[in-house]
């Protein structure tokens, strides 16, 4: 037994370090090793194992692959957890992000943030072109904000146009604002969609995640109120909530975003 462990463990076998039956060997107990347990082989494949001890003080163990088990629970937690459309994660999982977002937001508060976004003009391009383009849009839309959130943070579709996203752990105080700079610029230019090229907008409102105790509710909730003043202000800008009242980073660059009636993108004036 120790000498077929050791081939095994020679090819990678156990590169989990799972040394079941070297403990079995060893002790002479089979009892004393876990009855189910799974091993990932190198070639990638899943292996259920499960012991069975006899009376006579012997175990019989049983080896299962169980790879496209494996597989297809990852996938139904996938789906769970993401969007079907854009491969971004969905609200369920925004919230638990979130929610460990502010339990660790505890150092540099003012590095990290929640933006909700509202796409502007988006109803006029489902309206004009069909529901097919609504989709490509979207799906650009997620492509642009993936390149323009910095690594570690999450960009999230709750559902429809909107889209939200988390910032964590940013190298300074004033990132927030260029990330929300970005955001407005990117989605600002035009999407060359299969139907048309067509330009909209977005609408962002932020919060910092503050150490003033406030839940991921509340966060997100002055993230929304944020973003309401946002819209109010004429869209394509972004808003950041403040505790006493709002402030507005907006400045008159930011307009591409909003709806151009040149004959040639949109119909009708």
């Amino acid at each position: 037994m120790r000498d077929v462990h050791g081939f095994l463990k020679g090819q990678g076998e156990f590169a989990d370090d799972v040394d079941y039956l070297g403990r079995m060997v060893v002790s002479g107990d089979p009892s004393s090793v876990p009855k189910v347990f799974e091993r990932v082989r190198p070639n990638g494949t899943t292996i259920e194992i499960r012991g069975t001890q006899l009376h006579d003080g012997g175990v019989v163990w049983t080896f299962t692959d169980i790879t496209q088990r494996k597989a297809a629970e990852a996938r139904i937690e996938h789906m769970a957890l993401h969007d079907a459309l854009t491969g971004l994660p969905n609200r369920v999982l925004f919230g638990l992000r979130l929610d460990r977002a502010v339990k660790q937001a505890t150092a540099y508060p003012s590095r990290n943030a929640v933006l909700a976004l509202d796409l502007d003009r988006f109803k006029l391009v489902n309206d004009s072109y069909g529901h097919a383009a609504g989709d490509q849009l979207l799906c650009i839309v997620a492509e642009r904000l993936g390149a323009v959130v910095p690594a570690g943070g999450t960009v999230a579709r709750l559902g429809g146009d909107e889209f939200a996203v988390i910032l964590t752990d940013l190298g300074r105080d004033a990132e927030v604002i260029r990330v929300c700079e970005s955001i407005v610029a990117t989605l600002g230019e035009p999407f060359p969609l299969d139907s048309a090229e067509v330009e909209i907008g977005v609408s962002v409102g932020g919060a910092l995640l503050l150490d003033d105790g406030a839940s991921a509710d509340e966060i997100l909730r002055r993230a929304d109120m944020a973003l309401f003043e946002a819209k109010a202000a004429g869209r394509g800008t972004y808003c950041m909530y403040e505790k006493t009242n709002y402030c507005m980073f907006e400045n008159a660059a930011h307009t591409r975003g909003r709806l151009t009636k040149s004959a040639d993108r949109w119909p009708g004036p």
